[in-house]
């Protein structure tokens, strides 16, 4: 992967040559700049969470919910179908809402 990072990288430099030196298409490089830079972006998500291929069972998009205001809230069930035992989600001191449209990977 540090192979595709150097290549895209060096592109990125080929690109901020280009937009010093060009005085027209500057609209063109500065696309191509951002699409290689989601392209890095998302290769670090790759590495950070080992989200690939072989290991992504399914993706989903939340759909709408049914009042606008309305939120999707993660639970933990403590392995009991009662509710009231059921505990939400807390992530660095955070409780996980979801919205319309978020997505949720689920690995195999």
């Amino acid at each position: 992967m540090e192979d595709i990072k150097k290549y895209i990288q060096s592109k990125l430099n080929n690109i901020e040559a280009e937009l010093k030196r060009a005085k027209s298409n500057k609209v063109n490089f500065i696309a191509q700049k951002n699409q290689l830079l989601d392209m890095l972006f998302l290769i670090e998500i790759y590495e950070k969470y080992d989200i690939s291929r072989k290991n992504i069972d399914k993706i989903v998009i939340l759909s709408n919910t049914k009042t606008d205001i309305s939120e999707y809230r993660l639970m933990e069930d403590n392995d009991l179908d009662d509710r009231q035992y059921w505990q939400e989600l807390v992530i660095e001191e955070e409780k996980i809402k979801l919205h319309s449209n978020d997505i949720i990977i689920k690995k195999k």
